[in-house]
């Protein structure tokens, strides 16, 4: 989970200015159905703190960390990975005269990686948003 941490955020960054989005999103779905395993179904909980202490120590420790969509991305995939299923959600929000997005991830409606508080800002898509899906790769 660490060595994830680690280099997921910047590898994303980086795939997705290359391949795009829904292909590294398609990518990372792939590699969780290939490379991945079931988590014990009676602590999804426990691996779910795991590895929001991971990410976030990773990102004291280094600073990698990526835009918002780089993180709930990252976590996403680590957490498909460990048989967990967590919804992406993206929210817009006018600021000024500035439209503002953020990404964070859901759990049965609950934010896993964001305030309540601060979602509570953004006007949220109708359902959880998965790009490889809207798109052929």
């Amino acid at each position: 989970m660490l060595a994830e941490a680690a280099f997921l955020p910047p590898l994303l960054a980086v795939k997705f200015r290359v391949a795009g989005v829904p292909r590294t999103q398609a990518w990372l779905r792939k590699r969780a159905e290939v490379h991945g395993r079931t988590c014990v179904r009676s602590a999804p909980q426990l691996v779910l703190r795991d590895a929001l202490f991971t990410q976030r120590a990773v990102k004291r420790a280094t600073g990698i960390g990526g835009s918002c969509l780089v993180r709930s991305l990252s976590l996403w995939a680590i957490l498909l990975r460990r048989g967990i299923h967590a919804d992406l959600r993206i929210g817009m929000r006018r600021s000024g005269e500035a439209i503002q997005g953020h990404a964070w991830l859901e759990i049965e409606g609950i934010p896993v990686n964001e305030k309540g508080s601060v979602v509570r800002t953004y006007s949220v898509y109708d359902g959880p948003v998965s790009f490889d899906r809207m798109t052929k790769t």
